[in-house]
């Protein structure tokens, strides 16, 4: 119990700095958020103006090679033109399509060490088609449950040796008597 208790919270130290520093920027944004740099792009992509919003996001994102999360709330389209957003920890994209002659228009934001740090916070929540942040997210769940379980054991052996402590300094007592 003393190695799980010792391998457990070396286990759980880097995820419990990030979210620590994380939560200390959230008060006082110590690190910048704002983007360093935009990098603009055109593309020809074949795209189907008949489907949907999800799935023009969908086909766009395959064609583009790009990851991310792109809510349904950032979509806008009307009968020439569909823009949305895709979202990662370090980077935005904005995508601007036309749907009559599929040419794309891509704003690639990239953003400082403090947004990096802010999503990597939240980031356990949210499912995405990158190993990484799945590896991220799975970590942070662990190292969630194991902090719980070094807390448990470090009760248990503040406990036993109070216990200890006491029944001995007890006995002690009792037999210089």
């Amino acid at each position: 119990m003393y190695r799980f208790h010792i391998y457990g919270g070396i286990f759980c130290s880097v995820y419990l700095f990030i979210v620590g520093l994380s939560a200390i920027h959230f008060q006082h944004h110590l690190l910048p958020e704002q983007p360093k740099d935009t990098i603009k792009y055109v593309r020809n992509l074949a795209i189907d103006a008949s489907q949907n919003p999800e799935k023009i996001a969908e086909n766009t994102l395959k064609q583009l090679n790009l990851i991310g999360h792109y809510p349904p709330w950032d979509f806008f389209k009307d009968e020439n033109h569909f823009n949305f957003k895709v979202y990662r920890p370090a980077r935005q994209y904005n995508i601007e399509i036309n749907l009559r002659t599929g040419k794309t228009h891509i704003s690639r934001i990239h953003f400082a060490s403090g947004a990096i740090i802010s999503a990597l916070h939240t980031a356990i929540f949210v499912e995405l088609d990158d190993p990484l942040l799945n590896i991220w997210a799975y970590y942070g769940q662990l190292s969630a449950i194991t902090s719980i379980l070094v807390i448990g054991t470090s009760i248990y052996f503040w406990f036993v040796k109070s216990i200890q402590k006491n029944v001995i300094g007890s006995w002690r007592v009792f037999r210089e008597y």
